[in-house]
């Protein structure tokens, strides 16, 4: 999130929350409050990011369960989605082509 106020740098302001951050738009209400006093605010929601990069970096290491308990998930279907998300991301990345771009190794000569 970044203020701006006409002519200078902008402000850079990290959010961390939860939910109830997003669920209450609190970068809304700051970019209100920030408009009020004449200066700008740009921001992205980066928490569900975070939620997402989590379950993905353990749902393989976890139990489902463990995982539904870790991000506090409600309902088993909230977390199954993100599991279902990292299988589909997963599956995808794996039958990507990745051309090799390291330099050539010189042949090698069979004279010797």
């Amino acid at each position: 999130m970044a203020i701006r106020n006409r002519g200078s740098p902008p402000l850079k302001v990290l959010f961390i929350g939860n939910s109830f951050t997003a669920r209450n738009d609190l970068p809304g209400l700051i970019g209100q409050l920030a408009g009020a006093c004449g200066k700008s605010l740009h921001h992205r929601n980066g928490f569900d990011d975070l939620r997402r990069a989590f379950a993905s970096m353990n749902a393989e290491k976890l139990t489902p369960d463990t995982l539904q308990l870790l991000m506090r998930h409600k309902s088993y279907l909230t977390t199954h989605r993100y599991i279902n998300m990292f299988r589909q991301v997963d599956a995808a990345v794996e039958s990507l082509y990745v051309p090799d771009l390291s330099p050539a190794k010189p042949a090698i000569s069979a004279q010797g």
